[in-house]
């Protein structure tokens, strides 16, 4: 049986232009600390992990070097890596340069810093029945379908409807060959990677997140990150 090697992508090459910041969110500090910094130190301190590679955008490719990795120990061969100009062209960057003996991958959104390990050993421990799996949240409000113009289409069943979250854990070769296809289709708008695999026709799991697995996408996110921050820090 081929020995298992992990590695975990981490996606920090987005504009923040909802950020309405002079640095990208994943640079902003979060209780000193940039919001990077933290779910990098949580796949570092995994055991199940045994390669990082980050993905940044060019102008801050220097930044990331010196106030990400300078803050973390390393335990593991972390690598920075430029990406491009949509998530799903930065992720498939970051697959290239996962090393040959790559049989899995996560990938995890920059701007969530509340990963857990529950949450990365759930999704590689779906690996032995599953090719493609995503934490996420069930939704708590009533979701309506509408048009173009804003008017009610149908209320959905909210029992059935589920907020995705990161990391979700694939099969490399499988996401690696999924994403290649559709590069090479001109498709390069996906930004969830389970969507890949599911217009592939594979099987999905979703795994049970948590609401404080929260994306720092807004200013008001960063008021809610340091809430939660306290939360965690009281234990």
């Amino acid at each position: 049986m081929k020995k298992q090697f992990i590695t975990a992508i981490i996606v920090a090459a987005g504009k923040s232009s909802r950020m309405d910041k002079a640095v990208n969110k994943q640079y902003i500090p979060l209780d000193n600390k940039p919001i990077l910094a933290y779910s990098v130190e949580r796949f570092n301190a995994n055991k199940n992990i045994d390669e990082i590679i980050i993905v940044t955008a060019s102008h801050e490719a220097d930044l990331c070097g010196k106030i990400v990795l300078n803050q973390i120990k390393a335990k593991k061969k972390i690598k920075i890596v430029v990406g491009a100009d949509t998530r799903q062209k930065s992720v498939y960057q970051g697959l290239q340069n996962c090393r040959p003996e790559t049989t899995t991958v996560l990938i995890h959104d920059g701007a969530r810093p509340f990963v857990t390990d529950d949450m990365i050993d759930g999704c590689i421990a779906q690996m032995k029945a599953y090719q493609a799996c995503s934490v996420g949240t069930a939704a708590i409000n009533t979701i309506k379908l509408v048009d173009k113009n804003g008017q009610v289409i149908q209320t959905l069943d909210r029992n059935k409807l589920w907020e995705v979250q990161t990391p979700q854990c694939f099969d490399y070769e499988v996401l690696f060959k999924l994403h290649k296809k559709a590069d090479k289709a001109g498709i390069d708008d996906i930004t969830d990677d389970c969507t890949l695999a599911e217009r592939a026709g594979l099987k999905v799991k979703m795994l049970k997140g948590n609401y404080a697995n929260i994306k720092i996408t807004v200013a008001q996110d960063l008021v809610t990150a340091q809430s939660i921050l306290k939360t965690i820090k009281r234990g």
